[in-house]
């Protein structure tokens, strides 16, 4: 195991490039945003379908986060997903994932990938799904329910089990907001949890998580950890020595 990390790249500084916003004609008609910048992509570079954090998020510009801005700077495409239930977009765009409809945006992972296909290479075989919180959850989510589909899975601090997420998340005031969002009936969230479906994962998985975070407990990266290579799938585990929910390190934030 890997019990912690520090990296230390050597950049150029990044401009700030203006990204192109794309709506997907879909069930949910979603949003997707990519960049066109001073990074020169091969014909057909590798690409990451990235989903942001908590669905009750404004939606976050691609400069929120430095360690997309370093995957562009070496020549890896990055696709940011505004899923069903991002605010923003309307009332209905809000709730379309609400209780049993949540498994419902991983059609708009799906679809988001088919639109990299079609418009943005020609190869699609070297697509990954990534995402961080709850976007870790749709991510690993969206590996399982299609696992045929991905190169390799990123799941940065995500949520694996609903159930004993809603047990363990701090502080309780928080608790509470998500079983407001999320409901309690129990078989519902199981169902939901990328460890109830572990099995189907097939690509490569890299799990990154914070030691310290109170927000998503580490549990939450153990337990998917455990049962991938319980079916002898591939799965790097990088526990992040001192970080919690949000990476604070100069250099840690480049995960």
């Amino acid at each position: 195991e890997i019990s912690a990390f520090h990296f230390a790249p050597s950049l150029k500084p990044l401009l700030e490039a203006p990204y192109i916003t794309h709506r997907i004609n879909s069930s949910s008609n979603f949003t997707v945003k990519y960049a066109r910048d001073n990074v020169t992509l091969a014909r057909n570079p590798p690409y990451v379908v990235y989903m942001h954090g908590w669905h009750q998020w404004a939606r976050p510009t691609m400069w929120q986060y430095p360690g997309l801005q370093l995957l562009r700077s070496m020549g890896v495409g990055v696709l940011m997903v505004d899923v069903r239930g991002t605010p923003g977009f309307g009332k209905r765009f809000a709730l379309m994932d609400v209780l049993a409809n949540r498994g419902n945006a991983l059609d708009d992972v799906k679809a988001a990938k088919d639109f990299v296909c079609a418009s943005l290479v020609s190869d699609c075989s070297n697509i990954g799904v990534a995402g961080g919180s709850y976007g870790g959850f749709v991510a690993t989510a969206a590996a399982a329910k299609y696992p045929s589909e991905w190169k390799f899975v990123l799941d940065f601090s995500g949520i694996t089990n609903l159930n004993a997420f809603l047990l363990t998340t701090l502080p309780p005031s928080r608790r509470a907001n998500r079983i407001n969002d999320y409901g309690t009936d129990t078989l519902l969230l199981s169902d939901l949890s990328p460890v109830t479906h572990a099995s189907n994962i097939t690509a490569p998985l890299f799990v990154v998580h914070g030691s310290s975070d109170t927000v998503v407990p580490p549990s939450q990266a153990e337990e998917i950890v455990s049962a991938v290579r319980a079916n002898h799938r591939t799965v790097k585990y990088l526990s992040v020595h001192g970080e919690g929910h949000r990476f604070r390190g100069a250099y840690n934030k480049m995960l």
